[in-house]
């Protein structure tokens, strides 16, 4: 179950370094361009939720929620761990 929380840190990783090409119309940008980021006020919907992030590229809401799975009689049941 830990497969779609990578997934989306990677989703995330990667917006974060395209955003600045993007926004550079395609090409490298330089390093001040970089450094700030892609467009403020961005939102990612991803398989684990929605995700938006300020103008300093900080997440708008620290809260993940992640879940686990346990065996119950056999079967396997995903399990809410943290919030």
């Amino acid at each position: 179950m830990r497969t779609r929380p990578a997934y989306d840190c990677a989703k995330i990783l990667i917006d974060a370094s395209a955003a600045p090409i993007d926004t550079a119309g395609g090409n490298m940008p330089n390093r001040k361009a970089g450094a700030r980021g892609g467009p403020e006020d961005r939102q990612l919907k991803l398989s684990t939720g929605t995700y938006s992030f300020d103008k300093l590229g900080d997440p708008t809401a620290a809260t993940m929620a992640s879940t686990s799975t346990r065996v119950v009689t056999g079967r396997r049941e995903a399990v809410r761990v943290g919030q």
